[in-house]
C-alpha cells in the first residue's frame, strides 16, 4: 500500500527523535516564504471568551459551548468550558495549574516530537492551510469540558473544524484547528489525556498533508481522506514512537485475544482493529 510505504518512511527516522527534539523545537519552518509565523496576530489573553460549536456523536444533538483562555503558548491555546471553572478560588487555581503543566508537555515534547516523525513540510502545510481557514493565528486549540467527563470519551478531533463554516453543508465548524478534552483530574489521568492528544494530532496533521494542502494548493484536486483503519493505526504507531502508547497496547491486548475475528482493514476501526493495525505498521517500520 502506498500510503504505507510513504508513512513507514517519514517514521524511519525516529531513532534519531531526541537527537533532533532542539533542533525542532527552533521552529526553523516558520521561516519560510509563504507565511512567518511572527507575522501572525495573537490575540488570546487570559480570561478571553470564545463560543465554540460542539458536536460529536455521542450526543443527541449539538450545543455550543463558551470557551475561556486560561493557559497558552507559542503553539497552543487552552479553552476550559465556562461551566466547569470551579467557584473556588483555590480549585480554581489547581485546575489552572494543572491545564499550565499540560500545556507545556503538548509545546515542549508532543508537537515537536509529532513533526520530527511526520518530518517538516507537516508544519509548512498546517501553516499555509490554515489561511484558508481566515484564522487570527496558526495556534492549536484545545477545549477541555465536562459534558465529556463520564462518557467514555477521552478526546476527539471532528475534522470538519478544519473546512470553513458553511450553513448548508459545513454548519458546525469552528473553522480552526481543535481538539476537545474533558476536564483533567476527574478520574482521567494526565497520561490518558495526552495519548489522546498525541493520537488525534497525528490524525489532523495527516489531514492537512495528505488532504487539505493537496486540494488547495492545487497539488491534487482528487486528494482522498486517508482509511480510517490506516489512519487510526498510524496513530497509535506515533502514540508509541512519541512516547504516550499506553492506549496502543491496550489496543493490542485486545487485538490478541480475537485474532481469528478482526479484520485488519475495512469498517469502523474497533480497539482490536486498531492493534493489530499499529503491530502491521510496527513490524514495518521495524523492517526499515
Amino acid at each position: 500500500n502506498n500510503s504505507v510505504a510513504q508513512n513507514i518512511e517519514l517514521t524511519k527516522n525516529a531513532s534519531l527523535l531526541f537527537d533532533s527534539i532542539e533542533e525542532t523545537k527552533s521552529n526553523k519552518y516558520f521561516e519560510n516564504k509563504l507565511f512567518k509565523y511572527s507575522e501572525t496576530k495573537d490575540n488570546y489573553a487570559f480570561g478571553k471568551e470564545e463560543i465554540f460549536k460542539f458536536s460529536w456523536n455521542g450526543l443527541s444533538k449539538e450545543s455550543d459551548i463558551t470557551g475561556q483562555v486560561r493557559a497558552f503558548g507559542k503553539e497552543s491555546v487552552f479553552f476550559l468550558d465556562k461551566d466547569d471553572i470551579p467557584d473556588d478560588s483555590v480549585a480554581q487555581t489547581e485546575l489552572d495549574n494543572k491545564l499550565s503543566e499540560l500545556s507545556e508537555k503538548i509545546e515542549n515534547i508532543i508537537i515537536p516530537r509529532i513533526r520530527t516523525i511526520l518530518g517538516e513540510e507537516t508544519a509548512e502545510s498546517l501553516i499555509f492551510s490554515n489561511l484558508t481557514l481566515d484564522s487570527i493565528d496558526n495556534k492549536i486549540a484545545f477545549l477541555f469540558s465536562g459534558r465529556l467527563n463520564g462518557t467514555g470519551n477521552i478526546g476527539f478531533l471532528n475534522g470538519k473544524d478544519l473546512f470553513k463554516r458553511d450553513n448548508l453543508l459545513n454548519p458546525l465548524s469552528n473553522q480552526q484547528k481543535i481538539l476537545y478534552l474533558p476536564i483533567p483530574g476527574k478520574s482521567i489521568s494526565d497520561e490518558e489525556i495526552l495519548s489522546q492528544v498525541v493520537y488525534n494530532l497525528q490524525k489532523m496533521f495527516s489531514l492537512i498533508e495528505n488532504t487539505i494542502w493537496p486540494y488547495e494548493t492545487g497539488e491534487n484536486l482528487e486528494a482522498k481522506f486517508e482509511s480510517s483503519w490506516l489512519d487510526d493505526g498510524l496513530s497509535c504507531l506515533v502514540s508509541d514512537l512519541v512516547g504516550y502508547g499506553n492506549y496502543c497496547f491496550i489496543a493490542v491486548y485486545t487485538y490478541s485475544t480475537s485474532l481469528n475475528t478482526i479484520s485488519l482493514t475495512g469498517g469502523i476501526p474497533s480497539l482490536g482493529q486498531r492493534g493489530g493495525v499499529y503491530l502491521l505498521l510496527r513490524y514495518l517500520f521495524e523492517r526499515e
